[in-house]
């Protein structure tokens, strides 16, 4: 006697859509998801940068040149762009945080 597989709740669920529905959820999905967290990390990630990471990346711009920077070193250097007019000022305010600290 062969065990009879029930079959998945999801399954039944997305089989009692209509196409409308389905067409609804997979927009909301495909773009939904990609934008929420797109607007996320614009939001959060300036107020994490260090002065020290922005001094760093500052230095590797100018040694090697913007182009040549890795993409996540690219995004950071646009960020500490807007926080700080030149890598001397990122530098200063590393230095000051180690002597505080």
């Amino acid at each position: 006697m062969k065990k009879e597989k029930k079959p998945d709740w999801f399954l039944e669920w997305i089989k009692k859509l209509t196409l409308k529905q389905k067409i609804t959820y997979s927009v909301i999905l495909i773009f939904g998801i990609p934008l929420i967290s797109a607007i996320l990390s614009l939001i959060s990630p300036s107020s994490k940068v260090s002065p020290c990471d922005c001094a760093d990346v500052a230095s590797k711009a100018e040694i090697i040149g913007y182009n040549n920077l890795s993409d996540s070193q690219q995004s950071l250097y646009r960020i500490c762009e807007d926080k700080y007019t030149t890598s001397g000022d990122a530098y200063n305010d590393c230095v000051n945080g180690m002597i505080n600290k």
